[in-house]
């Protein structure tokens, strides 16, 4: 059974929107367990910037767990059991979640997204993307746009009925 393009889009959307903040959440830090040096992260500090920051390079989890003096055994397990995800997982949403900022807010084509965000390649950015949000990154664009384009004339509709109406422009 195929579904309408609108339907698919919607819904991968949709399920974008609710997955940030519940990545957010997982990654987010915790008050409870600032070190001295006032960081929430503590511990985990020197990793979560590389990730933040430098997610558009390779970053390799022995240099990872480098950063915070752990065998890349011991570190794919302290970071799983303090995050519930493991570090390559967590590198992956970072990377797809900059990448839909690009593809909202740039005209960048996808081989550009795909260097931008650290994939090794289109195929791999959009095979990452289809896998995670549903839909393929080019869809999800033209969804997002349409929904844009949407939104805008619905608020100028509003905004002609309220002037015909006797109300002040906007």
């Amino acid at each position: 059974m195929a579904l309408g393009l609108a339907h698919v889009d919607a819904n991968s959307a949709s399920r974008s929107a609710r997955a940030e903040p519940e990545f957010r959440a997982r990654v987010a830090p915790d008050p409870k367990r600032a070190d001295a040096s006032g960081s929430a992260f503590g511990f985990w500090s020197p990793v979560m910037d590389a990730m933040l920051n430098d997610f558009a390079i390779a970053l390799e989890m022995n240099a990872l767990a480098r950063l915070v003096g752990l065998s890349v055994s011991q570190f794919n397990r302290a970071f799983r059991k303090r995050f519930g995800t493991t570090p390559y997982a967590c590198l992956s949403d970072i990377r797809l979640n900059a990448a839909c900022k690009l593809l909202l807010a740039s005209d960048a084509s996808m081989a550009q997204i795909a260097a931008r965000t650290g994939f090794y390649d289109q195929s791999h950015f959009a095979n990452r993307f289809a896998r995670r949000y549903g839909v393929p990154p080019s869809q999800y664009r033209a969804a997002c746009t349409q929904v844009d384009e949407r939104a805008r004339v619905s608020s100028n509709e509003v905004s002609v009925v309220y002037m015909l109406r006797g109300g002040a422009q906007s």
